[in-house]
């Protein structure tokens, strides 16, 4: 079945390549970074973007990390891993991450440099397991991805003044729109089903994210087509990219975001939409970050729904 899976992946990666080389042709033309959204390997259009910006500032063979990627078959990081054999890093809280890995590159594993962690990242553990021991230590890669459907915004919090990447992508709650500055607590044990069975409630809102990046220079240059995943670049590098930054007022346009991904009470697809999605969820707790308190609320009284 493996040897099976992978020839069919071979197919997906060459095809992947010759569209992204027809759209390179088109990159200076682009004004969104919509126009640059291609699947190959990643969840969604995040392969194409990631193209688009690494061609434009000129990174050839970039390096990365990047924290919650499964067993690697859709990540953020696997096509550019496959196309230039480059270095980088890749945590997930799975205890067979390696061997699920290797199943999935087969020989493509041995021809990079990547570094494999099975963790389940905390607070706690976020800069051991990062080798981050000093104020000199810091996150200097190309790229930097994380998606743990959980307390991202606090594992931003902590590491945003370790971090010199060039590129950003981390993913938002997009059924939080795009007007609230909120973020689940933090729990080091959060899963996103036993927050509630919806599936729901995970995360922060763009605006979290939009705010605490800009106060720490990256400026956020647009989410994939699905709305999901946002793109930050350092700021001294926005003039190479010839994309016009969107501003804080146009965050809701964002988070138009039709994916029906709920669950019932025994996990099944409920396939609820629009502003069901939040009604669904408003007993749950979140915390405004632009309020004095910073105490958790429920969503019905943040939203005022």
């Amino acid at each position: 079945m493996n040897k099976i899976r992978r020839y069919y992946d071979e197919l997906i990666f060459m095809n992947g390549l010759s569209s992204l080389y027809t759209a390179r042709l088109n990159y200076d033309k682009y004004k969104s970074l919509y126009e640059a959204d291609f699947k190959v390997f990643s969840q969604y259009g995040e392969d194409g973007i990631l193209d688009f910006l690494l061609t434009k500032l000129k990174i050839y063979k970039p390096s990365f990390l990047e924290i919650g990627t499964q067993n690697y078959r859709e990540s953020n990081t696997r096509f550019i891993y496959q196309r230039t054999n480059c270095s980088g890093k890749i945590i997930d809280c799975d205890l067979n991450l390696f061997l699920k890995v290797k199943n999935v590159l087969g020989s493509y594993l041995w021809k990079g440099d990547l570094e494999i962690i099975s963790e389940f990242i905390t607070l706690e553990n976020l800069f051991d397991t990062l080798k981050i021991k000093n104020e000199k230590d810091i996150i200097d890669n190309d790229i930097f991805s994380l998606d743990i459907d959980g307390y991202d915004y606090w594992i931003m919090e902590k590491l945003i003044n370790k971090i010199n990447s060039k590129i950003i992508v981390l993913e938002y709650n997009p059924y939080f729109g795009g007007s609230k500055s909120v973020t689940v607590p933090y729990d080091p044990n959060f899963d996103r089903t036993d927050y509630h069975y919806s599936n729901l409630c995970w995360g922060c809102s763009l605006k979290a994210l939009f705010l605490l990046l800009d106060n720490n220079n990256y400026i956020f240059v647009g989410s994939n087509l699905n709305n999901s995943n946002g793109f930050w670049i350092r700021s001294d590098l926005l003039d190479q990219i010839n994309i016009k930054p969107p501003s804080i007022d146009t965050l809701d346009e964002f988070t138009n975001c039709f994916a029906r991904e709920s669950r019932d009470k025994d996990n099944k697809l409920s396939y609820i939409s629009g502003e069901s999605r939040l009604k669904e969820i408003e007993n749950c707790d979140l915390i405004d970050l632009e309020s004095n308190s910073k105490a958790p609320e429920k969503i019905k009284k943040i939203f005022n729904k």
